[in-house]
C-alpha cells in the first residue's frame, strides 16, 4: 500500500500588535500613510485596506528600532 499526502501550504505568521508602537515618536505618521493611500468606499473595506497597508509598515518600524528587545524579553525569561 503506498500513501501520499498532498503537500501542506505555509501558513502566514500572525500578526501581534504591540503598545509600545504607539509610544514611538513617528507611530501617527505611519498610521496616516495608511489611512490617506485608502481608496475603498466602504467602511468595511476601508478597514480591511488599511490593515492590509499599516502590517508591513508596523513590522518595519519593529524590525528597525524595537526587534532586539524581543530577543532581551527572552533571554530575561
Amino acid at each position: 500500500m503506498l500513501l501520499e499526502f498532498p503537500k501542506s501550504f505555509k501558513l502566514r505568521a500572525r500578526f501581534q500588535f504591540y503598545e509600545m508602537w504607539c509610544k514611538y515618536k513617528d507611530s501617527n505618521q505611519i498610521v496616516d500613510l495608511a489611512l490617506l493611500s485608502s481608496k475603498a468606499v466602504r467602511p468595511s473595506l476601508q478597514l480591511r485596506d488599511v490593515l492590509i497597508k499599516i502590517r508591513p509598515l508596523l513590522s518595519k518600524l519593529n524590525k528597525d528600532n524595537f526587534a532586539h528587545l524581543r530577543t532581551q524579553q527572552d533571554k530575561d525569561r
